[in-house]
């Protein structure tokens, strides 16, 4: 199965007193052949933002994952990655002398349409878990199918669960003899079940902490109301339940509306709808050392 790995074109260097000129990248990739076997086979994707260090010699060190991509092995494999093979000329301050840059940079790793080993294409079957029993659909020619309990359950057995959408897939070629066996059913237009939004982007990180917040050693969870757009916007945020401090509330509202991205709900007649969502932002500074 061939996989595809997109590194973001902008890389951001953060704001670094003393700099005449960045760090230039000079050497490194990130191919096909570096997607983690874990994160493949369990058909992992996600964009993960690293942050690192830049030092004299233009060598990486110091990288940590600042935004995950909800993947342990894509975090994991973009820091390590970024470290052993990145090499940059250095940052120079206005004397000309080499000097040490942060930079911020984001990697989107993704899989492309599943093939069977005949060439022949896959449909992808969402599995919603989160409706018991679990219920699974399937696109096609923009028809929406629902598979049977029973062969729903056969599919869904095994595979991972988040708590929300699982992605397994199906043979394209088979679906014709499942809609004739009866484990597979056409619903007609205007009665299509609900789909909800589902998150596709979006991160904060500790390095979105309020100065003034960290200053000031406030910590809280600020529960937010929020309205998903039929583009997969968010919109009209809310505070339904305060952190305690009104910097950490207006925060959450702010980087949500900013960087989460949806892919909007669905209604019966199968068209994007708008949907409403209640998150909980956590907010936790690290222990002071003694």
């Amino acid at each position: 199965m061939t996989v595809m790995m997109m590194l973001a074109a902008a890389v951001l260097a953060q704001d670094a007193p003393g700099v005449a000129s960045r760090a230039e990248l000079i050497a490194g990739h990130i191919s096909a052949e570096d997607y983690p076997a874990e994160a493949r086979s369990a058909r992992e994707e996600g964009v993960v933002r690293i942050r690192f260090e830049v030092n004299e010699d233009g060598a990486v060190t110091d990288c940590t994952v600042v935004g995950s991509s909800g993947s342990e092995s894509l975090d994991s494999a973009s820091c390590a990655l970024v470290s052993q093979r990145f090499r940059f000329t250095p940052a120079k301050d206005a004397e000309g002398r080499a000097i040490a840059e942060t930079r911020t940079q984001s990697i989107r790793w993704a899989l492309p349409i599943q093939t069977t080993s005949d060439g022949g294409p896959l449909l992808r079957v969402v599995v919603d878990r989160e409706i018991l029993p679990p219920t699974c659909r399937v696109t096609s020619g923009g028809e929406l199918i629902m598979l049977s309990a029973e062969l729903c359950e056969r599919l869904a057995d095994g595979q991972p669960s988040s708590g929300g959408d699982t992605p397994i897939s199906i043979k394209a070629t088979d679906l014709p003899g499942l809609l004739s066996r009866g484990f597979a059913t056409v619903v007609p237009s205007g009665n299509h079940p609900p789909v909800r939004a589902e998150l596709t982007d979006g991160y904060i990180s500790v390095e979105d902490y309020p100065a003034a917040a960290l200053r000031q050693r406030q910590e809280g969870a600020a529960v937010i109301r929020f309205r998903i757009d039929t583009e997969g916007r968010v919109r009209d945020c809310t505070v339904a339940i305060s952190s305690g401090f009104p910097l950490l509330d207006r925060a959450s509202c702010r980087l949500t509306e900013q960087r989460f991205r949806f892919r909007p709900a669905q209604d019966a007649d199968g068209s994007p709808t708008e949907d409403e969502r209640l998150q909980t932002v956590g907010w936790e500074m690290a222990p002071v050392s003694r």
